[in-house]
């Protein structure tokens, strides 16, 4: 009887023991991403690469469809690789669901970038899917899903240089049928409009000056928005359709665009660093992003 007794207790130590209970495997999965997101900020896909299952499907905005297979991924990820720098990140919320051999782990993003001013601004913020299937003891993604955090497009005022008192973006009546110019070349920010100037309780847009929200409707009936969700490395220069948008440097500005394919492109002194083609919708707002 005593044999029996110590046999069962040794058994039942011994499933202990092999049993890894939820929370492990949750903090297993959560170091993989966190290693695979350290890697990326300095410029190194690997990490992802490392813990991507071959049969791995992917999406991000930034692509025109999704991605089917690791050496798909890889050609993707390849002409990034040493040009992406985020010099601090916050994974938020982190949280595993497992299902026998199949985890799913969805966390908020927010990546830094240091800038020569010493500032750390938040250049890019994300939600994260990430689907793992575990084969033995190791864990692999097999499916990733990135989406960015929608901004609210508020009051805009144009960033171009105007008198005191009076924005300056082209009117939807002066558009031509060029891309680059229709309806309006301005670049916006939700920046505060000039002290003392406002029209009917809102900033000023457009000339003749009019209540942005009026004129931010006007320009969505004819035409989409690119709005920039993630700014671009320190040495890039950002066009749209050839010509050089200084503004889409900075996070969340925008460009009213005609529907169509547009081109982005991030230029820098050894040639052209990133390229993105945008499809733009009326009324739409598409992101910008260079990488996750």
């Amino acid at each position: 009887m005593l044999i029996h007794v110590v046999l069962a207790a040794l058994a039942v130590a011994s499933a202990a023991k092999t049993a890894a209970p939820p929370e492990d495997v949750s903090a297993q999965i959560i170091a993989l991403e966190r290693g695979a997101l350290d890697r990326w900020g300095k410029g190194d896909p690997g990490g992802y690469i490392e813990i991507y299952d071959p049969e791995v499907t992917y999406f991000d905005p930034g692509q025109d469809e999704r991605i089917d297979g690791l050496d798909a991924v890889k050609a993707m990820l390849a002409p990034i690789t040493g040009k992406i720098r985020v010099s601090r990140y916050d994974m938020l919320h982190p949280k595993v669901q497992q299902h026998g051999d199949v985890a799913v782990l969805s966390f908020n993003l927010l990546s830094y970038q240091k800038q020569p001013d010493r500032s750390e601004p938040v250049v890019a913020r994300w939600n994260a899917t990430a689907v793992y299937r575990r084969t033995g003891r190791t864990w692999k993604s097999i499916h990733v899903h990135w989406s960015y955090l929608k901004p609210e497009l508020k009051a805009p005022v144009t960033e171009e240089s105007s008198p005191p008192g009076k924005s300056t973006p082209p009117s939807p009546a002066s558009a031509s049928p060029r891309p680059s110019s229709v309806p309006s070349a301005a670049m916006m920010t939700r920046s505060p409009s000039p002290p003392g100037r406002e029209c009917g309780g809102e900033p000023c847009c457009g000339d003749p000056p009019q209540p942005c929200g009026a004129w931010l409707a006007a320009q969505r009936a004819r035409a989409g928005a690119i709005v920039v969700e993630q700014v671009p490395p320190a040495e890039c220069t950002v066009f749209v359709d050839g010509q050089e948008w200084p503004e889409g440097r900075r996070l969340r500005a925008f460009r009213f665009v005609p529907p169509g394919l547009h081109t982005i492109e991030c230029r820098g002194r050894a040639g052209l660093l990133f390229q993105r083609r945008l499809e733009v919708a009326i009324g739409r707002d598409t992101p910008l992003l260079w990488g996750p």
